[in-house]
């Protein structure tokens, strides 16, 4: 009985650790989709776009929390694909580079 409980424990551990890995990489493409969008309906050829929420309401928008949304954000910036401005604004220098990035984090750990 124990044996049997101590593998079902196992395998639950392992099963939420998946489960936080697939989360995280989707806050991660959600972040960069969102980035995206804002480009888009911001119609210009301009880089920079002005988050229309604070980080904490992308967060609930985004269904993860607003520590994330800044450690994904400061992520980004380390990579070259974001620039974090003033009054919400945020830079993005090559959009194709940053949804490139994209589809390389979400096809990243889907593989055994």
């Amino acid at each position: 009985m124990a044996e049997a409980l101590t593998e079902i424990t196992k395998r639950l551990e392992e099963s939420e650790k998946q489960t936080a890995r697939v989360a995280v990489e989707n806050v991660e493409s959600r972040i960069i989709s969102f980035l995206a969008s804002c480009v888009e309906r911001s119609g210009a050829d301009d880089t920079v776009i002005a988050l229309p929420m604070s980080k904490k309401d992308l967060a609930s928008y985004l269904g993860t929390t607003p520590e994330t949304i800044s450690r994904k954000f400061t992520n980004l910036e380390k990579q070259g694909l974001i620039e974090q401005l003033p009054n919400k604004k945020i830079k993005i220098p090559d959009l194709d580079g940053l949804l490139l990035y994209a589809d390389g984090a979400t096809s990243a750990g889907g593989h055994h």
